[in-house]
């Protein structure tokens, strides 16, 4: 991997948000713990049954808790990866203006991040796990299969990994997905802007140790039973992660679920 080496260009370090000034594009993000887990979305748009509602809930969290297994937490993990020089396995790299892509695919996703790292003096320097912090910016598209199949995905986000040097980096910073999924119990769009608020992992990434993902849920739901048969609705939401393979989501501070990160698998608490 070539070392890229420019002038410093600004005294003040990068905070967690993933602002960068002085890349070009550069921008977004915001990992400064700043979510909005304390829910004040109601749910209840367009109306509804008891039970339609609360069957809506339970589908949201289906959607995300895949979402969460099949994009999320991998391009997480290969952010750590790539801070430390380890490349996806089976994807190109090659070198950019003033960082490098790395891209490939995954399932049937197209896998692309934009990779530079900064030293202690805010210059570029290589990603191998000497830096001060790496910044990576995820797209990911495509369509998915299985029980919760998601189409239309489109994630992008900038993302910061800072605390390399020691045994728990940690990644923030903001993005935005959007993906349609079709379950037995109706039809979903979801578009979601969310929030990384100091997600720590181990050097050798696995399962996140502790940190959450705050999101703000915009959800237009079709089901042919219900009346009305098409609802729009926003949620907010909290992934909360501890170290195990089960995180605990929770919907508009109401409704809370296990979370298997590794599945996506939901499992309502109450």
């Amino acid at each position: 991997m070539r070392k890229l080496l420019f002038a410093l260009i600004a005294l003040a370090g990068c905070a967690d948000n993933g602002t960068d000034m002085t890349q070009p594009g550069g921008g977004g993000g915001s990992g400064s713990g700043s979510g909005s887990g304390s829910g004040s979305g109601s749910g209840g748009g367009g109306g509804g049954s008891e039970v339609d509602v609360a069957r809506d809930y339970d589908d949201v969290a289906t959607s995300l808790g895949a979402n969460l297994a099949a994009g999320d937490l991998v391009a997480m993990v290969d952010s750590i990866n790539m801070s430390y020089g380890r490349m996806p396995a089976g994807f190109t790299v090659s070198q950019g203006p003033d960082y490098l892509l790395v891209d490939g695919v995954r399932g049937g996703l197209q896998v692309e991040y934009k990779l530079y790292c900064r030293d202690d003096l805010d210059l570029y320097t290589s990603c191998d796990g000497l830096e001060n912090h790496a910044h990576v910016k995820p797209t990911i598209t495509g369509d998915l299969g299985g029980s919760t199949a998601m189409a239309g995905i489109d994630r992008t986000g900038a993302w910061i990994v800072r605390d390399l040097t020691l045994a728990t980096p940690r990644i923030g910073g903001e993005g935005n997905v959007a993906f349609a999924t079709h379950l037995q119990t109706g039809d979903y769009d979801l578009t979601i802007a969310d929030n990384l608020n100091h997600v720590i992992f181990s050097a050798t990434p696995g399962a996140p140790i502790s940190g959450s993902v705050d999101l703000s849920v915009n959800v237009v739901r079709k089901r042919a039973s219900a009346e009305p048969v098409q609802r729009t609705f926003d949620v907010v939401a909290s992934i909360a992660f501890d170290g195990s393979d089960t995180a605990i989501l929770t919907l508009d501070d109401l409704h809370h679920y296990n979370l298997s990160i590794t599945s996506g698998a939901i499992v309502k608490i109450d």
